[in-house]
């Protein structure tokens, strides 16, 4: 059990320890690069970053790429050998993401095999940078498990349970603090290795509506947040189930039922939420998850391997 968790207190007003993880960004910029407070602040998000002066510094560990998440260059300085660069990385690591910073000087490779995964140009917004960045690295902000599993599991649940048609599934990072739909519930669930919350969410109207397909006699808005919460338990079951190793051994605490038009999804979480919409015959249902809580072990083979070097250091 979390040492941190105090059972006289409510779950949302416990000590928050920082997530932590083993996902590594490497920063090719130069010293003057205001792209090195932007990624500072991906710290936040679980991210340990890398820095190498320039495309020859980086060069230097070439052999410790598999280890990244990602690559994030700023080519306004020196474009050709930041060109040549991403080029290399690409025919040997074509699925390490590139995230490619320039401006009109700078313009990246176009032919399909060396384009880089994000393009941005100088200026950079920091609120749209920190978005667009974790958008690509979502399978590394969340595990590649947790993402499939909230993916398949509600989608299992909806058509095999409830007999709807599911028309579509998409997952995203959602920075916003502000609920899809006016009708929800809340699930917290705390244990060994993790502490966080599910919000089940959609319009109330449509809830009722699936109310009704399923054989609710006259349902109501209560009902409506009703099925939400059982959708939301039966989603939980699943991934207690699936994620153990990832969540550890996980407690669901009561469940509490909202409405309005402005629920928050805050309740002390640490990085963004992982929302999936879920668009069904009868509407979406909105299934977003965040975390106090998250711990993973550091990579400390993959710190050493990288910093030994003394062309490379973290921000």
């Amino acid at each position: 059990m979390d040492p941190n968790f105090d059972r006289e207190t409510p779950y949302f007003l416990c000590a928050n320890p920082k997530m932590k993880a083993t996902k590594y960004i490497l920063l090719v910029a130069e010293a003057n690069s205001p792209l090195k407070a932007l990624a500072v602040d991906l710290k936040e998000f679980g991210f340990e970053v890398f820095y190498a002066e320039g495309p020859a510094a980086a060069e230097t560990r070439m052999d410790k790429l598999s280890h990244l998440s990602a690559i994030v260059l700023d080519a306004s300085s020196a474009p050709e050998a930041d060109k040549a660069l991403l080029v290399h990385v690409k025919d040997t690591h074509a699925n390490l993401p590139i995230i490619w910073v320039g401006d009109e000087r700078a313009a990246p490779p176009d032919d399909e095999a060396h384009k880089p995964d994000l393009l941005l140009q100088h200026p950079v917004d920091p609120v749209d940078f920190r978005t667009q960045v974790e958008q690509v690295l979502m399978l590394d902000v969340y595990p590649s498990q947790m993402v499939s599993c909230l993916r398949n599991a509600p989608n299992t649940i909806l058509t095999q349970t409830f007999q709807l048609e599911v028309l579509e599934v998409e997952t995203c990072l959602k920075y916003s603090e502000t609920l899809h739909g006016n009708a929800s519930t809340l699930l917290p669930f705390y244990g060994d290795q993790s502490m966080g919350h599910m919000f089940i969410t959609g319009a109330r109207d449509e809830l009722i509506q699936l109310c009704e397909h399923i054989g609710y006699d006259e349902p109501d808005k209560y009902d409506a947040a009703d099925i939400a919460g059982e959708i939301g338990n039966q989603v939980m079951g699943v991934a207690k189930r699936e994620l153990a190793d990832i969540l550890g051994e996980v407690q669901i605490g009561l469940p509490l039922t909202m409405m309005g038009d402005q629920i928050s999804t805050y309740h002390g979480k640490r990085g963004p939420t992982l929302s999936v919409r879920i668009r069904c015959d009868f509407g979406e249902l909105w299934i977003d998850v965040n975390f106090v809580r998250l711990d993973v072990q550091p990579d400390t083979d993959m710190e050493d391997n990288f910093l030994d070097s003394g062309e490379i250091s973290f921000l």
